[in-house]
């Protein structure tokens, strides 16, 4: 415990280290159960997706992604669109951890049961589980073209890891940091620093998600209007209904992820609150 004094003389005492720590982990509590929440909401989408995607007719869609694959001119770039299934082998360096884990790792677990699909950048290559998310696979091309054709497109992709790590990166320090006290002002710059990020986690989180949701959306155009251009109007309307769907997970997580923050930080703030010393 320490003894904090403002600039209008009044004096308070922090928390003790216990106490702190205990503040610390309902922060986390309060986070974890935040990211719950959005999880359970979006839980439903890959059933709706799969639903989307058996009701239509398999031939005319697999024709489509062809032809929008050729029309993207993808092969020029040497992307490949890799279909698997849950008997697909594929390299997996967490294949020996427990599933529920390998989900949080790696996004090859989802995909081969028909739960996801994604573009992997390095590799150029599209997975897919064309028998269960093949309405997918528009949305996927989007984000090959995003990677190999646009130059914003391609800094937006280049950007998801490094703003996914700085959003947790500023929760951590919003949910180490203690608030300051009336009248208690920030000392050095990594005080003011720590103290910023504190006092705004909310929104600097909002907007570090920003240029994921914008390539996200960048891709979702570029699959639909393609889409459009190969498909039957009715099956074009499948493909924006699954795609209108998986966009809940991002946006969602967008959402999420700013609000988890904030809990986090006010639920330890509440707990560990400097007391007020009166004489």
């Amino acid at each position: 415990m320490s003894i904090i004094t403002t600039n209008d003389d009044r004096s308070y005492q922090t928390a003790s280290r216990i106490k702190t720590a205990g503040a610390v982990l309902a922060g986390c509590g309060a986070y974890a159960a935040t990211c719950l929440a959005q999880s359970s909401l979006a839980q439903y989408v890959p059933d709706k997706i799969s639903k989307i995607s058996q009701s239509c007719d398999n031939a005319a869609l697999n024709k489509g992604i062809d032809e929008a694959f050729d029309n993207f001119k993808l092969k020029t770039k040497d992307v490949k669109i890799k279909g698997v299934n849950e008997n697909t082998r594929i390299d997996n360096p967490f294949e020996n951890l427990p599933k529920w884990l390998q989900r949080q790792l790696s996004p090859i677990v989802d995909t081969k049961e028909g739960k996801n699909a994604f573009y992997a950048p390095l590799a150029k290559e599209i997975y897919i589980n064309k028998e269960k998310c093949g309405v997918l696979a528009f949305h996927e091309m989007g984000h090959a073209v995003n990677h190999n054709f646009s130059k914003f497109g391609k800094v937006l992709q280049q950007l998801r890891f490094p703003c996914m790590a700085l959003g947790g990166l500023f929760g951590t320090v919003a949910l180490l940091k203690r608030k300051k006290v009336e009248g208690e002002e920030p000392n050095g710059i990594l005080d003011k620093t720590t103290t910023f990020i504190k006092n705004n986690v909310g929104k600097i989180t909002f907007g570090i998600f920003v240029p994921i949701v914008a390539e996200e959306l960048m891709a979702t155009y570029r699959g639909n209007k393609m889409a459009k251009k190969v498909l039957s109007p009715e099956m074009f309307k499948k493909i924006q209904l699954a795609n209108k769907f998986g966009a809940i997970s991002y946006v969602t997580t967008a959402l999420a992820m700013p609000l988890a923050a904030v809990a986090a930080s006010k639920v330890r703030d509440a707990i560990a609150k400097p007391k007020e010393i009166v004489d």
